[in-house]
């Protein structure tokens, strides 16, 4: 399967997505979260399936595109550190 993205898509969150849908899928596996029957392999292609047919729509991405090891050269949003980022109230 060949994925096409549109090149508004910023390829660290893309990963970010991609990568948190098979930590949630292992962690259902590893925590014996599964229902008789449910297969974790089964769930994890249909999230991948999903995250990247969402990302080939064109749908707006809200996450900042930088990551905490990006350098600031490569990051188009300053990531926040401990001491600056504010809490949700």
């Amino acid at each position: 399967m060949k994925a096409r993205c549109r090149k508004t898509s910023r390829s660290a969150v893309a990963f970010r997505l991609l990568v948190n849908a098979l930590i949630g899928v292992a962690t259902m596996r590893l925590s014996d979260r599964l229902s008789p029957g449910e297969n974790a392999d089964d769930i994890a292609r249909d999230a991948l399936e999903v995250t990247i047919a969402g990302l080939q729509s064109g749908i707006t991405l809200h996450s900042p595109s930088g990551l905490p090891c990006d350098s600031p050269e490569d990051s188009r949003v300053p990531w926040p550190s401990a001491a600056t980022r504010q809490e949700p109230s």
